[in-house]
């Protein structure tokens, strides 16, 4: 058995009908899951999708089966160094190449930034609630300077940030989401245990 990095328990998944059912978004870390599953109930289909119908791809495991490990997808980041405020956001990236595609959903995490709306002063709460947008357009890479560098790329994603009235201030970056889906082999349901690992 080869050994291998927990990265992230993304925890205990538990359906108790046939019935496809898509749970809550996380960040990709390494693309790679072991899956292992309980006892008392069946076999399915494990796989991550974008949405319920974008981007599921899977893996069927057995009630009688050990544990299995599947690569699901890419991870991908990127620093955000500017935010164009609107109906669908637009996030400027210090990379030009960030693996990020459109269709990809996508969550930003940062600090010390700042938002106005309504007068209030908040610290990242409008940017950083962007918890699972939609990438719909990638602008660029942007060329400057006489060197022909692409020095970075823009993505519009479908998010509403027109309330915010101060520009972005602050270190933020963006990450590739997904979002673990199910579906048993009967109406018995199942039961599996997920982590993102890493190989040694």
């Amino acid at each position: 058995m080869s050994a291998f990095k927990v990265v992230q328990d993304l925890g205990d998944f538990t359906v108790t009908n046939a019935t496809q059912t898509t749970f809550d978004s996380h960040i990709i870390r390494t693309g790679v899951l072991r899956i292992g599953i309980g006892s008392i109930r069946d076999g399915c289909r494990v796989g991550v999708a974008n949405t319920n119908t974008i981007g599921f791809t899977s893996a069927h495991i057995g009630i009688n089966d050990d544990t299995m490990e599947m690569r699901y997808a890419h991870p991908a980041q990127a620093v955000v160094t500017g935010i164009t405020t609107g109906v669908n956001t637009i996030l400027t990236l210090s990379e030009y190449d960030t693996k990020l595609r459109v269709n990809d959903h996508v969550k930003i995490l940062g600090e010390a930034s700042q938002a106005v709306t309504t007068g209030v002063t908040t610290n990242f709460v409008g940017y950083s609630s962007m918890t699972y947008a939609k990438v719909v357009n990638i602008f660029g890479p942007t060329i400057t300077g006489s060197n022909g560098i692409p020095n970075f790329v823009q993505i519009q994603v479908d998010y509403d940030t027109s309330q915010y009235t101060l520009p972005f201030v602050g270190i933020a970056t963006v990450y590739k989401m997904g979002a673990i889906t199910i579906k048993p082999d009967s109406a018995a349901g199942t039961k599996v245990f997920i982590e993102e690992i890493q190989g040694s």
